[in-house]
């Protein structure tokens, strides 16, 4: 078998309105990136953001080959 690392994609939940959660992707997030690099990006970005952070999803994709 074979492991392909892929790009993959963070999405941020944010405190919005009413006590709604708001989606935001970022996509094209390198295989390479480490856990610190996309916290402190996401970080930086919610600086920017009118809503706080609830939280911080990170979605890698591999392909598995036989």
């Amino acid at each position: 078998m074979t492991a392909v690392d892929q790009v993959g994609y963070v999405t941020i939940g944010l405190n919005g309105p009413s006590e709604k959660i708001v989606s935001v992707r970022i996509n094209n997030i390198k295989a390479t990136a480490t856990d610190l690099d996309v916290y402190d990006v996401v970080t930086s970005i919610a600086g920017l953001l009118q809503y706080t952070v609830n939280n911080i999803m990170r979605n890698e994709r591999t392909i598995l080959t036989a």
